[in-house]
């Protein structure tokens, strides 16, 4: 029986500290709905083994394959963002919208002055854009302030 208590306990204290070794953050969430389109995503930020960095789910109405680019945008200011799809399913209650998680990697954004409100645009092999308001300043405030 002593046994059993030990083994249980040491079951707890690893869970317990794996929980608390990862951390995911809600942050912004930005969508466009026009006619039966529908287009959205919510940044979080996670915090695990690597550090901190974002997240960015992705949910939209468009048929796709694969998605392409992803560019932050003001104006004429063109970053284009490098990243990597993540093996992760987006359950909704809504057949007809795709998801896909994203790992972006905003190194490149870091270094030059972006203003706070640009847009971020997620291009797909298909040639189909998503256009939606991003908030730079908030998500590089969370990554620091987590």
């Amino acid at each position: 029986m002593k046994n059993v208590r030990v083994l249980f306990s040491l079951l707890m204290l690893t869970l317990g500290f794996a929980q608390a070794q990862e951390k995911r953050i809600n942050g912004d969430y930005q969508y466009l709905r026009t006619g039966n389109d529908y287009h959205a995503y919510t940044t979080f930020i996670k915090i695990d083994e690597l550090g901190k960095h974002a997240e960015i789910e992705l949910v939209t109405s468009l048929s796709f394959e694969k998605l392409q680019t992803i560019t932050i945008t003001k104006g004429t200011k063109l970053v284009k963002v490098t990243f990597a799809a993540l093996n992760t399913t987006i359950v909704n209650d809504d057949k007809s919208l795709h998801g896909i998680s994203i790992l972006p990697s905003f190194d490149n954004l870091w270094k030059i002055n972006v203003d706070c409100e640009t847009r971020i645009i997620f291009t797909f092999d298909n040639g189909k854009k998503i256009d939606l308001p991003f908030m730079y300043c908030f998500l590089k405030e969370q990554l620091n302030n987590s």
